[in-house]
C-alpha cells in the first residue's frame, strides 16, 4: 500500500479514501485505471453519457456503488428507486437480480440515450464485474461532515448552551 501511495503521487485525502477503498481482492485489477487516469487523463475510459462530475474525482474509475447509481440514471433513465434496485443486485451479488437489471439496463439506455445493445452491454459490464467483486459504498469521511469534538472542558461551553450562567 505504501508503494501505491508513492507511485500515484498522492495529492488529497480522496485519493487516500478511494486507493483504500480500490486495495481489496477484486476491485484491485482496476488500480491501473486509477493511476493511468491520474498521471495521464486522455486515457480515462469514460463512456461518453457518463456523469463527468463523479467520475471526475476518481480519474475514470467506478469506485463507490453510488458512483454505478448515478450513472444508470444518466445513461438509461433510471429513477432513484431503479439505481437503489441495481445496487441491492450489486451488493447481494444476486447474479437473476442483475440479469433483470442488464435487460432493463440495455433497454433504457437505448431509449434515453440512443445507444445500441452492444454498447449498452458493454457499459453495464462495469456493473457486473462489481456485483462479483462487490464495490464498497463510500466511506462516511467522504460526506465531508464537521467534526465535533466529543467532550469541551467544562469551562469551555458557549453562553448559548449554558445561557450564560458561568456557574454550571
Amino acid at each position: 500500500m505504501q508503494a501505491l501511495c508513492r507511485q500515484i503521487g498522492l495529492s488529497s485525502i480522496d485519493e487516500i479514501v478511494a486507493l483504500i477503498a480500490l486495495y481489496r481482492p477484486g476491485p484491485m485489477e482496476w488500480i491501473p485505471d486509477y493511476v493511468r487516469g491520474k498521471k495521464e487523463p486522455e486515457h480515462r475510459r469514460v463512456p461518453a453519457q457518463a456523469p463527468r462530475g463523479s467520475l471526475h474525482e476518481t480519474y475514470g474509475v467506478m469506485v463507490y456503488q453510488e458512483q454505478v447509481m448515478e450513472a444508470a440514471k444518466i445513461i438509461a433513465g433510471y429513477t432513484l428507486g431503479g439505481a437503489d434496485m441495481l445496487r441491492r443486485a450489486m451488493g447481494k451479488k444476486d447474479a437473476d437480480a442483475m440479469a433483470k437489471e442488464r435487460a432493463k439496463f440495455v433497454e433504457g439506455a437505448a431509449k434515453v440515450n440512443k445507444i445500441d445493445a452492444r454498447t449498452a452491454n458493454s457499459i453495464f459490464e462495469h456493473p457486473q464485474q462489481i456485483c462479483r467483486l462487490r464495490l464498497q459504498q463510500i466511506p462516511l469521511g467522504r460526506l465531508r461532515r464537521p467534526q465535533l469534538p466529543d467532550r469541551l472542558p467544562q469551562g469551555q461551553l458557549p453562553d448559548a448552551v449554558h445561557g450564560g450562567d458561568a456557574d454550571l
